[in-house]
């Protein structure tokens, strides 16, 4: 029989191991929380103090963020890394705040950011059919890293630098992964947007048809112009059309 007694005496004990992990956290000491954290309790532990470290997040400057995020990024990551190791998959939202805040950081263009690692963070939530935190309004969790790293890439093309490789990594997966027609449509007409300033013409027409085949009345390529002056900078070379496969889908998934 669970009692007023038993129950204070639980909530005491989560108490307890909560602010051992809170500890561990605020003196970097990772080893420490990954140990903390090895049972059912401590994993929930663990879940409450990053809760704790979204709210300090709220009403920092970006810059901030970045700073506070780097710095606990390597604390939270040690689990993520025993969790992978452990090969048991359950719904885990370090993961995937992990994932979040890694693209964050790479963003920012804090040395913490790390395209590779984001990548396979990415691949493992998405593999594993995590899900995103309720503050997203987006619930699948694959059309949000398409779109994240799409307007990231756009970013890198106005600034003058190379999207690369991630932007190319991510697009080749995307075409397995449950997202809408319209995201894998930006994402060939971007790629022939690259190939056309590359001079790579085959692989621009191939890239803007493929953009154009996915394209709908309510979201169109708006590649046309941009394809007629591929065209002709292939007939200008003697280079005959290349053939194109139609890969649209239905996955018009939110």
């Amino acid at each position: 029989m669970t009692t007023p007694a038993r129950i204070w005496a639980e909530r005491k004990r989560k108490e307890r191991e909560q602010a051992k992990t809170r500890a561990a956290i605020e003196s970097a000491d990772a080893e420490a929380v990954n140990e903390l954290t090895t049972t059912a309790s401590g994993f929930e532990s663990l879940c409450m103090n990053l809760e704790q470290d979204l709210v300090l997040l709220s009403g920092k400057s970006l810059e901030e963020k970045a700073a506070i995020k780097a710095e606990r990024f390597a604390i939270y990551m040690e689990h993520v890394e025993t969790y992978k190791a452990q090969g048991d998959v359950y719904a885990n939202p370090i993961l995937v705040e992990m994932m979040i805040w890694c693209f964050d950081l790479l963003v920012a263009g804090h040395a913490a950011g790390n395209a590779v690692l984001f990548k396979e963070l990415a691949l493992q939530c998405v593999e594993e059919g995590q899900r995103l935190p309720p503050r997203f309004t987006t619930k699948n969790i694959a059309t949000f890293i398409a779109d994240a790293v799409m307007q990231w890439a756009q970013q890198q093309v106005k600034l003058s630098h190379s999207p690369e490789p991630l932007f190319s990594e991510i697009a080749a997966l995307i075409t397995d992964w449950p997202v809408p027609q319209a995201v894998k449509m930006k994402y060939h007409k971007m790629a022939g947007q690259l190939a056309t300033d590359n001079g790579e013409w085959e692989s621009a027409y191939v890239q803007l048809t493929k953009a154009d085949l996915l394209g709908t009345p309510k979201h169109p390529a708006k590649v046309t112009t941009l394809k007629k002056q591929v065209v002709k900078e292939l007939e200008k070379q003697g280079i005959p059309l290349p053939s194109v496969d139609n890969d649209s889908t239905d996955a018009d998934t939110e």
